[in-house]
């Protein structure tokens, strides 16, 4: 009865982790993957359990090796991270943002027997961010840009006021000359 009723939980729990949105991987201690769900086989590229037996450092970026080396160690050190973000390589040597939180599995013995992690591509959530804080810079270009026109406008508002002053006073003075010519027949002034 025991043995039928760990299977079914055992079950249960596959059911469970394949039908999750997000990856899910467990490594043994020499960080070889033991299990991956197919949403992880699917973000990384593999085909279903093609990763079992790769060494997880594979599906990391290279150039990422230290943080993923101090991701192991406090993982190994807390017991579990929440909310890492990490870069991945797909199988076909594409790169991705991921998020992800992991957590030591413990034995009866109360020693470390496996890691488990849930990861989620996150590369959409990241080009939004990147697209809002571009229309944030162009917003804040306009703000200045208006700024700027502003403070150009209001030095030429009083000269354009000035201009027309003088051309208002140049106009009345010319025509006065004009009515002064006209009332002499023979145009010399007196």
């Amino acid at each position: 009865r025991s043995d039928k009723a760990a299977k079914e939980s055992a079950a249960l729990y596959r059911s469970l982790v394949e039908t999750l949105p997000d990856g899910v991987g467990l490594m043994g201690l020499n960080r070889q993957f033991l299990l991956s769900n197919e949403r992880l086989n699917l973000m990384l590229g593999y085909a279903p359990d093609e990763l079992v037996g790769r060494v997880g450092m594979e599906i990391f970026a290279s150039d990422e090796e230290a943080r993923v080396e101090a991701t192991f160690s406090r993982l190994g050190a807390e017991g579990s991270i929440r909310n890492g973000e990490l870069t991945m390589v797909r199988k076909n040597g594409t790169r991705f943002p991921s998020e992800f939180s992991a957590t030591t599995i413990v034995g009866d013995d109360r020693k470390p027997k496996a890691f488990i992690a849930v990861v989620r591509d996150i590369t959409d959530p990241k080009q939004l961010q990147a697209r809002l804080m571009l229309g944030d810079r162009m917003a804040s270009m306009g703000t200045l840009a208006a700024g700027v026109a502003h403070e150009i406008n209001n030095p030429l508002a009083y000269i354009l006021a000035n201009l027309e002053s003088v051309t208002r006073q140049l106009s009345e003075h010319v025509q006065a000359g004009v009515s002064l010519l006209k009332a002499r027949p023979d145009g010399i002034p007196a």
